[in-house]
């Protein structure tokens, strides 16, 4: 099963006021904390991403006030988007004719669905804590949780096609790690974050987060899941380097509970009653319209389409 966010709000606006790379271009955007974005008068707003966020569940808000990159991307994603409009609009590309019927068939598109969705609201206070136990008896078996392992790591990069003095380079930086990490109190975080060639876990004391044990490459995982709690591993070479991974808690298999899936669970069982009810309103719809289809002209339009 697949997400009042305040503290989130404070962050993200604060973040991206500082510094925002688009493109290679950084904009300062510390006057406004409602703009997270600006490229000339183009602007990405709080109230344009909202909707993205409101649509997570806790547990991947949680891992994007860990990691906002996703969210950025989406908001680079959006400034590229009202670049290209600009730059269309200027040379009046909305009025080719073909741009045209394309544009006005989103537009109906999009207003039916919105009229459909505004005369078939859900009941008010839906789903109930009652409609929320059934959702979740009923799909019980589908909610196990794999084993998961919270993992960090040091790595050493070298390239396959290293020559001899890189790979004597990159053994004596492995070589050093391992001594270090031998003494007792080490401290792993710091090591990486010194040390490790992936910067992006780096800056995080090596941390890569949580990971279902199906989802650790082969080559990796019968080391991996040995380990013990705080446990580090031997140096493991792969293809791109060495790596040293540390684990940093374990979560056995379990089913999760109504608490953890309740927020998707209400997702999912709105969209469900949604479209029962949108339906119901089609079919009611149809019925009063009966439509005459022109089973000759249809014909002949298909035999056409054969042809080219």
């Amino acid at each position: 099963m697949k997400t009042s966010i305040a503290p989130f709000r404070r962050l993200l606006p604060l973040a991206l006021s500082l510094v925002l790379g688009l493109g290679g271009v950084c904009v300062a955007l510390a006057d406004d904390p409602a703009v997270l974005a600006r490229v000339g008068d183009i602007t990405v707003k709080a109230e344009d991403i909202q909707p993205l966020i409101d649509n997570l569940d806790a547990g991947q808000k949680k891992s994007l006030v860990e990691d906002p990159s996703p969210l950025y991307q989406s908001i680079r994603s959006l400034i590229m988007q009202r670049l290209l409009v600009k730059e269309a609009l200027s040379k009046q590309w909305d009025k080719k004719a073909d741009v045209a019927a394309q544009l006005e068939q989103a537009r109906q598109a999009a207003l039916a669905q919105s009229y459909l969705q505004s005369l078939a609201p859900l009941p008010a206070g839906f789903p109930g804590e009652a409609d929320l136990n059934a959702a979740y008896e009923a799909n019980k078996a589908k909610l196990a949780v794999p084993r998961q392992f919270q993992l960090a790591q040091i790595f050493i990069a070298l390239r396959p096609d290293a020559d001899k003095a890189s790979a004597d380079a990159a053994q004596g930086r492995l070589d050093a790690v391992r001594k270090n990490l031998s003494q007792s109190g080490v401290d792993f975080a710091a090591f990486a974050r010194a040390s490790s060639d992936d910067k992006a876990s780096a800056a995080r004391g090596g941390e890569i987060g949580w990971v279902a044990e199906a989802q650790i490459q082969p080559e990796l995982r019968a080391k991996v899941v040995a380990l013990g709690k705080n446990a580090i591993s031997d140096p493991i070479k792969l293809a791109d380097g060495w790596h040293l991974f540390k684990v940093l808690d374990i979560k056995e298999a379990h089913t999760a509970s109504l608490d953890e899936v309740r927020d998707q669970l209400a997702r999912e069982l709105r969209a469900q009653k949604a479209q029962a009810l949108q339906q119901a309103y089609l079919a009611t719809l149809f019925q009063n319209n009966p439509a005459a289809i022109n089973q000759i002209a249809l014909a002949q339009l298909l035999g056409k389409a054969a042809t080219k």
